[in-house]
């Protein structure tokens, strides 16, 4: 065979048919084809062509619509910065008139200064006042607590007091009612035994030798009372038994006192007369006989 340089050899301006060495991706050694790389290329470029031609075309699109949207916005700004200007120039004009207040704003404000230095100082004085006014008043509350404390002790105290009292009131209320009963039955029982009135009957001539018996008729009143009399006789003509029956004892006169034992101060005294027998007459001059012819006795 006879050996060629390679710069000898015939140009040839195609890959198709060619091959060249590789390896493969277990690293075996392999024939790889020139062609199919040359079309793989050319479809790349062919790629890449194409979107470089859409891409121009879209920039150029965006270029117009930029430029259409920035004419708009210019135009936009315009009237913008136009309708600015006349609010910056009403802004002036009243800024103008508002500097020209705070001026006048100003002075007022340095008399209201004035005026306020004038306020401190009062303010100063009056906070003096008002420290001092604390202190009393810091003082006042401790008196006030003291007495506070003071009043509690004392309404606890008032509180039992008035417990006491409610039960002695109670008490007192009890016992009220234990002494109108006791009353009302003092009352009833002096009705019973309390006379207001003593009648006493007198007591006719008696004779000696008569032996019918004579009792005193001695009544208390009012009604219903009890008949508690004593009998006092001097015993010279006759005496007395405590249920007022008379025996005579001679001829004569006797005292005989009627005592209620319960008020004395109704007692009454009456006087007995014993005498002789008198003969008893029809006239002057007639004696009243018996039917059996004995003699009639007064």
């Amino acid at each position: 065979m006879k050996k060629v340089k390679i710069s000898e050899l015939p140009l040839y301006n195609s890959l198709k048919g060619l091959f060249t060495l590789g390896t493969d991706k277990d690293n075996r050694s392999v024939k790889v084809s020139l062609e199919f790389i040359e079309t793989t290329t050319e479809a790349a470029v062919k790629k890449a062509n194409d979107a470089a031609a859409a891409a121009k075309t879209t920039a150029e699109n965006a270029a117009e619509t930029a430029k259409q949207t920035a004419e708009t916005a210019a135009a936009a700004a315009k009237k913008t910065a136009e309708d600015a200007a006349k609010v910056a120039t009403t802004a002036a004009t009243n800024a103008d008139n508002k500097a020209k207040a705070a001026q006048e704003a100003a002075v007022q404000a340095q008399a209201a200064t004035k005026s306020a230095n004038g306020a401190a100082s009062k303010a100063e004085k009056a906070a003096e006042n008002a420290d001092s006014a604390a202190q009393e008043a810091t003082k006042a509350t401790t008196e006030a607590n003291s007495a506070t404390e003071e009043s509690k002790s004392a309404t606890a105290a008032a509180i039992k007091a008035k417990e006491d009292a409610e039960e002695s009131a109670t008490g007192a209320n009890e016992a009220k009612e234990a002494a109108n009963a006791a009353a009302e039955s003092l009352v009833e029982f002096l009705g019973k035994i309390l006379p207001t009135g003593l009648t006493v009957e007198s007591v006719p001539r008696l004779t000696v030798g008569d032996v019918s018996p004579v009792r005193i008729n001695a009544i208390l009143s009012p009604e219903g009372v009890r008949q508690n009399i004593i009998f006092l006789s001097d015993n010279k003509s006759v005496t007395v038994a405590p249920d007022g029956r008379l025996t005579i004892v001679g001829k004569g006169r006797s005292t005989v006192h009627v005592i209620p034992t319960v008020n004395t101060a109704l007692a009454k005294t009456l006087e007995v007369v014993v005498g002789e027998p008198t003969l008893r007459l029809v006239t002057r001059t007639r004696l009243r006989l018996t039917s059996s012819g004995a003699l009639r006795l007064n």
